[in-house]
């Protein structure tokens, strides 16, 4: 089935239809909930209240306003930033006693030397402020 036809079924509120688009987006729509979580099930937690947002709101969904995948991705941006924004009078901001020497030496092309996995820990581990 085609994502116009799934769409459609959607918006006439298809059970089975709205489950096989989440199951179509849903490592998608989690790789962006990803870049604003602490933890993978924060970012998970994130995708679902996404999904939800986006099955309430499908029917405003207009195909020649432009792709569904970009209409899906600012509604699941939309809908974490609302969270983190309702969430905000709890970041902490943490200072460092001691910062870091500035690098003397730059290494070009050390960012492939790093897993993916590692960078994806290290930025989940950012407090809310900056990881936003």
């Amino acid at each position: 089935m085609n994502n116009e036809e799934l769409i459609r079924l959607c918006k006439q509120g298809n059970r089975q239809a709205e489950k096989e688009l989440f199951f179509r987006f849903a490592g998608k729509v989690l790789s962006i909930c990803r870049r604003y979580a602490s933890s993978e099930q924060e970012a998970k937690d994130y995708m679902q209240e996404s999904f939800l947002q986006v099955f309430e709101n499908i029917k405003k969904y207009k195909s020649d306003k432009g792709e569904f995948e970009g209409w899906l991705f600012k509604v699941c941006t939309n809908k974490v930033l609302d969270i983190l924004k309702t969430n905000k009078k709890n970041i902490r901001i943490v200072y460092m006693e001691i910062l870091p020497d500035a690098l003397e030496n730059t290494n070009d092309g050390i960012e492939e030397l790093i897993p993916i996995d590692d960078l994806l820990h290290c930025i989940q581990s950012l407090p809310n402020g900056y990881r936003t």
